[in-house]
């Protein structure tokens, strides 16, 4: 449903055509369609360039609903000029119309310096409607000096978002009370003093937040997340340390409300507790691995000794937790995890869309295999090979007692070709002339062979396979006719061969 500001910018465009044609149509535009038009610009063209288009752009610059304050998009504009040019921008901007001010600017301490940035700030929260803010800073890596909030953006009832990077909070949430009632989206990177107390406060002052994103906040030691409101939680290497034995320590997230729930980056915690999470629609899960004198070892939890179990309690928890979920996205080295669960009891009867980090290596096909028959509705197949896997796998092969030539075909207790009963889609994204090579064009043949609604299979190679383009051509050429030649039963479907380096395309139908 369209919303009411959209219904009268579109009756007033209606209204502007059916006038007579003049030469300057654009001086005739009605002031929303104006101010819609200018939205779509930087914010420095919008003010100073859109002028030279039409008389009346110049009379409405200073109506813009958001202002988006770039240096790098701001031309010979550094220093007390930048300062002067954003102060002057804020303090005549219309108090009625502004709703969103972000500031993406280079942190230096000098200029701007804290003093600025505080009446910035104290300007944009003064216009009562504006309901989105972003800070978010850039500094060298040698700096270590940072812009501390100020006390007064902690009490506000008004914003609905805030975004926050390479900032600090000095201790300012510890000596006082958080007022966010209105706060729907936090997100928070790169907050170095952000520590476990913090962000208990933070979130018991944000009563109706829906949106939570943590990145790279490695103050923290223990994720605690409890909310019955919360919809989308997003963790991004929060908690990381060289030493592998040296980790954070909890993370439990409980929210009957969360339907998307990430985990990314490295995040080493010692105990992962997944309560209540009867809404989740979508999960993605990054699982980390790394080895030891040629032995294979879970990055999540200690055993009593502190050595390193092998025990996958947390592994498990998580697959126990979104067994409901219709959306699943398994990241990292998820199919040894996959591997070493036994015996593996999961069925995820709801999912509809699987997508996977995989280069369809020997090692790998077991754990593939496990996931589609765990997903029996599977609607939707996206396989990642663009992220590097683990290479001293690959030596590691006379492990698996079994061959990966024929593999689909040669063990039917790994393969039931009624699981295949659904899939609509399937995605191949990063295939390339060295990587995969028999196995792949195998899976993709049992796929066309066994998928009976089969309407698209797209294989999408990789830009930068291959030293010559002529070399990445004569593959997607081969491929692609290779495709053509094995039995499909579905007569709808379509295969597809794309090369984004090449700017080309080949598709077919039966």
């Amino acid at each position: 449903m369209a919303s009411s500001t959209s219904k009268a910018i579109v009756k007033d465009f209606q209204r502007w055509h059916l006038q007579p044609s003049t030469c300057d149509q654009f001086s005739k535009l009605p002031d929303s369609i104006i101010i819609h038009i200018l939205s779509f610009l930087p914010t420095f063209d919008a003010m100073y360039c859109a002028g030279f288009v039409s008389k009346r752009f110049a009379s409405l610059k200073l109506s813009l609903p958001s202002l988006v304050f770039l240096d790098k998009a701001i031309p010979s504009c550094q220093g007390h000029n930048l300062c002067r040019y954003i102060n002057d921008i804020l303090v005549f901007q219309d108090h009625d119309n502004l709703r969103r001010c972000c500031f993406h600017l280079y942190y230096n301490g000098y200029c701007p310096n804290d003093h600025d940035l505080d009446t910035w700030i104290k300007l944009t929260l003064h216009r009562k409607k504006v309901r989105e803010l972003e800070i978010l800073f850039v500094r060298s890596s040698s700096d270590c000096r940072f812009y501390c909030l100020p006390r007064f953006l902690f009490k506000n009832e008004i914003l609905t978002s805030l975004s926050l990077s390479r900032v600090g909070f000095n201790n300012v949430v510890k000596e006082m009370h958080i007022h966010w009632k209105s706060l729907k989206s936090l997100s928070m990177t790169h907050i170095t003093d952000l520590d476990d107390d913090m962000l208990a406060k933070i979130l018991v002052g944000c009563p109706i937040l829906e949106f939570l994103e943590l990145k790279s906040c490695r103050g923290i030691k223990k994720v605690d997340i409890v909310s019955k409101s919360l919809k989308e939680l997003v963790i991004y290497d929060c908690v990381y340390s060289n030493n592998r034995n040296q980790r954070g320590k909890i993370l439990r997230v409980s929210a009957p409300s969360l339907r998307v729930l990430v985990i990314s980056g490295s995040n080493r915690f010692n105990k992962c507790t997944f309560e209540n999470l009867s809404s989740l629609v979508e999960a993605t899960m990054f699982f980390e691995s790394f080895w030891h004198d040629g032995e294979f070892y879970d990055s999540y939890g200690d055993d009593d000794n502190g050595e390193d179990s092998y025990e996958y309690d947390n592994v498990i928890n998580f697959f126990g937790s979104v067994q409901h979920v219709k959306k699943l996205t398994l990241l990292g080295t998820w199919n040894l995890h996959v591997q070493s669960t036994k015996p593996w009891a999961y069925s995820f009867s709801n999912c509809k869309s699987l997508t996977l980090d995989i280069n369809l290596k020997k090692w790998e096909l077991p754990a593939l295999a496990i996931m589609l028959q765990s997903c029996p509705e599977l609607e939707s197949l996206t396989m990642d090979m663009t992220t590097p896997q683990w290479d001293k796998m690959d030596c590691e092969c006379h492990k698996f007692d079994f061959e990966g030539k024929n593999f689909w075909q040669s063990d039917p207790s790994y393969v039931n070709s009624s699981l295949l009963g659904h899939l609509k889609t399937v995605k191949i994204v990063g295939a390339e002339p060295l990587r995969g090579g028999e196995l792949v064009v195998e899976f993709m043949q049992f796929i066309l062979k066994h998928a009976k609604v089969l309407e698209r299979l797209s294989i999408c190679i990789d830009e930068k396979a291959g030293a010559e383009h002529e070399e990445e051509s004569l593959f997607q050429l081969s491929i692609f006719h290779m495709l053509l030649s094995f039995p499909r039963s579905s007569i709808l479907a379509v295969i597809e061969v794309i090369s984004s380096q090449l700017d080309k395309r080949l598709s077919s139908s039966c």
